[in-house]
């Protein structure tokens, strides 16, 4: 019988693609991406306005986009640490020939 390869994974991001694929195969958790390429930083109940969702679920879609380092944990605008903030991870998003894209080397997202 043939050995099947390992799957390879980035080395950058380390993140499994059928993960990535499940995480993005998400309509909520693509508007959320959007909305942070788009620049700044948002907190969980900016995404509860924007996406209508309640506020655990979009803390969970928040929780999945930042495990596949999508998006990173930011400091507060404001300086108040009680607060969550949550940025494009600027080693993924590109200038592309379509808008922005999100490169996380086992595929790549146009926004």
């Amino acid at each position: 019988m043939p050995k099947v390869p390992p799957i390879l994974f980035d080395p950058l991001f380390k993140v499994n693609p059928s993960h990535m694929f499940r995480v993005l195969a998400n309509h909520t958790r693509i508007t959320m991406l959007q909305r942070l390429a788009a620049g700044g930083a948002l907190c969980v109940n900016d995404f509860v306005g924007i996406t209508g969702r309640k506020q655990e679920a979009a803390s969970r879609h928040l929780v999945l986009l930042h495990q596949t380092n999508a998006i990173l944990k930011v400091p507060a605008p404001d300086g108040d640490l009680r607060k969550q903030y949550y940025a494009i991870n600027p080693k993924v998003v590109r200038e592309g020939s379509g808008g922005r894209e999100l490169d996380f080397g086992s595929c790549t997202v146009r926004l």
